[in-house]
């Protein structure tokens, strides 16, 4: 998000949907990955993948990784590691004619890429050891920057990235209304504000055939509803898609039921005086 008067689209959040669609539908599926959030320089994704001479067409297994967040110091390394999963076979899919298309499998333009100097403005930043997944937890709070490379083969990172962005204080973020305000309710985020989207500030690489003009969706943390909604002490694979079922409901009745506001700006001050309250 920007600080500015002028206010383009929020950081198209954040999520694994960035990259790669597969993971969209695959969020609420059982995970086991190691979190240890320790202050170590991360290589860039590009760097690792030199090193580790894999080939550019192929996905990285979790046997192949190190699965530790790291705190990263460097704004330069971070922002190297997210454009290289937003560009990511873009030229490919150029060459291919799809970009831009129906048929193109790119979601970089979800999420947006800050400049270095921003990131170092920002101390809770950690990348996955290998550079290929990340999030940042801005100083307000706001949850921003969560990516996964497409190379990552790695499912369901948001599960682990998330929860952890709030452990570290993150309690807002920002979405498009696709399957985020719902995977994102997952993990205690409720809708407080909704703005149309503007073409106006619309990315250059945003893909209007795939995926239309979806409103903005500012999302808080509520502990409660998280509670209220949580699968995990139940057992049984009918009753948890039951709850899901109804937690995904409730989420898109409020969001129905929100007003619009009138631009970006003013969602995001509804959103903070939400938070303050």
């Amino acid at each position: 998000m920007s600080d500015s008067n002028i206010t383009p689209l929020p950081n198209k959040l954040t999520s694994e949907t960035v990259v790669n669609e597969e993971d969209e539908v695959g969020e609420l599926q059982e995970r086991k990955i190691t979190i240890n959030p320790t202050d170590k320089t991360t290589e860039t994704a590009q760097s690792i993948l030199s090193q580790e001479n894999i080939e550019s067409d192929k996905p990285i297994q979790a046997t192949h990784l190190n699965l530790d967040f790291i705190k990263e110091d460097s704004g330069e390394d971070f922002h190297n590691a997210i454009q290289s999963a937003k560009t990511f076979n873009v030229e490919e899919e150029i060459k291919g004619k799809i970009y831009l298309t129906i048929e193109s499998k790119i979601y970089g333009a979800f999420v947006d890429a800050y400049p270095a100097k921003e990131y170092d403005e920002n101390e809770k930043k950690y990348l996955l050891e290998n550079g290929l997944a990340g999030f940042v937890v801005k100083n307000n709070g706001d949850i921003a920057s969560v990516f996964k490379h497409a190379k990552c083969g790695i499912p369901g990172l948001t599960s682990k990235m998330i929860p952890m962005a709030v452990d570290l204080g993150g309690n807002h973020l920002d979405c498009y209304n696709t399957v985020l305000p719902k995977i994102y309710s997952e993990f205690g985020f409720v809708p407080v504000a909704k703005v149309e989207f503007n073409t106006d500030y619309a990315p250059d690489d945003w893909n209007y055939a795939r995926d239309d003009q979806p409103d903005i969706i500012f999302m808080i943390y509520d502990k409660t509803f998280k509670e209220q909604y949580s699968t995990e002490n139940i057992s049984s694979k009918n009753e948890i898609e039951e709850k899901n079922k109804k937690r995904i409901n409730k989420i898109n009745e409020m969001i129905y039921k929100l007003e619009y506001s009138k631009n970006y700006k003013e969602g995001v001050m509804t959103q903070m005086s939400k938070i303050e309250s």
